[in-house]
């Protein structure tokens, strides 16, 4: 997974904006939940910058030491960009 996300990282102009859209923490205080509109671009094979919007959703939940660590990532590629409004 760490390989995946430094090549990612790499890509030549990329990008990531993340645009929060609900945060939720369980009332025992040892979970919880967010969830991103994430604008992702990259430079293009033409050299013009390529955008794509995904929907990132992270179950989170918080260890022994204090730490919180993501326990589920789900994402998903957005067929078409979202609202204004809904980007923030």
């Amino acid at each position: 997974m760490r390989a995946f996300a430094e090549g990612v990282a790499a890509t030549p102009g990329f990008h990531l904006t993340g645009h929060p859209l609900a945060l939720e923490v369980s009332e025992s205080g040892d979970m919880g939940y967010t969830l991103n509109l994430l604008e992702l671009s990259v430079t293009g094979a033409d050299g013009n910058p390529e955008v794509q919007w995904l929907r990132d959703f992270h179950v989170w939940r918080m260890g022994p030491d204090g730490a919180w660590r993501i326990v589920e990532d789900i994402w998903h590629v957005l067929e078409q960009a979202p609202s204004p409004e809904a980007a923030g």
